[in-house]
Order: structure tokens, then sequence, then C-alpha cells
């Protein structure tokens, strides 16, 4: 497994962390075609409160251009971080998708090729239409990092967690 990988598991750093959301900030406010908001106190919060607002109103307005663009900014961050921690091991890979999404607030685990979402901190404000929009951006972390394909057959909206696997070519 890659040291970078390894010691990111052990303790990963504020300033990687924020990095990370700005960048998921960046991927959403592309996809939905507004700026970034400054940020405020409470920056997860913030995130989670700015994805459902934006993601509710192209719901409302009918945005088919939402997913994808989510999806391909979302795979291009997933590859960067794959490629900034070295991870080079489908293991490592996955240690880094479940370190990556453990820093805002999501608890990801994979156990023989099928992943495991128990905790999941935007479930509590993120209604089940918002969740299935903005599962695009999860496919397309998850689909960088790894190099594999996410299907989810459960999510956390109306269900107790996520479930899925995770289709990969090496």
């Amino acid at each position: 497994m890659s040291t970078r990988v390894a010691l990111l598991g052990v303790w990963t750093p504020q300033r990687v962390k924020r990095w990370g959301l700005e960048r998921l900030f960046a991927v959403v406010a592309t996809a939905f075609g507004v700026p970034v908001p400054e940020p405020e106190t409470g920056r997860l919060a913030q995130f989670a409160a700015f994805t459902r607002g934006q993601a509710e109103r192209a719901l409302r307005g009918g945005n088919r251009d939402a997913q994808r663009l989510l999806y391909s900014g979302a795979l291009t961050l997933g590859r960067e971080l794959r490629r900034r921690a070295g991870a080079g091991s489908v293991r490592a890979r996955l240690r880094l998708a479940r370190i990556a999404y453990r820093s805002i607030g999501v608890d990801f685990r994979e156990e023989a090729g099928r992943f495991v979402i128990d905790r999941c901190y935007f479930a509590q404000c993120c209604p089940a239409p918002v969740c299935a929009l903005m599962s695009a951006l999860d496919r397309g972390l998850i689909a960088g990092i790894s190099g594999g394909r996410p299907i989810f057959h459960e999510r956390v909206s109306g269900c107790e967690c996520c479930r899925g696997w995770l289709e990969t070519t090496r």
C-alpha cells in the first residue's frame, strides 16, 4: 500500500480535508452553473445546505446536465486524489476512498468487492430525490478513486444504509 495512503489513514491533516471539501464545492458549483459560496463557519454544513439547495433547484427546473456534470467533475477529482496519494493497488484505492469519505462524515467501507455506507452526514438533510441526483457525485468520486464502477443497490434515504458493489477492471 502507498505510504501516503497509510499515513492519511492514521491522520488526515485539516488542510487536506479543507482542500478536498473545497474541490467538492467547485464540482457541485460547476455542475449547477453557480459560483462557490464564500466560506462560513461550519463549511461541511454549508456544503450540505448548498448542495441540497442547488439539487432541489435543478430538480424543479429540469436540469438534465447536472448528473452528467456531477459525475464527470467527481471522476476527475477522484482520479486526482488517487494520483496525489499514489494509490496504485486496488486495496490502496479503496482505503483512500474510505479516508476521503470519512473526512466528510461518511462511513464508507469495502468488503470483498462490496461496499457499505453505514452512516452518512448528508442523509439527515437530503430527501430521497436530492440523494438520487447527488448520487452521481458519489459514483464519480468512487469511480475516480477506485478505477472501477460503483453500482448502488440501496441508498440511505429510505433505508438504513447504502450498499453496492464495485466492478473493477483490474
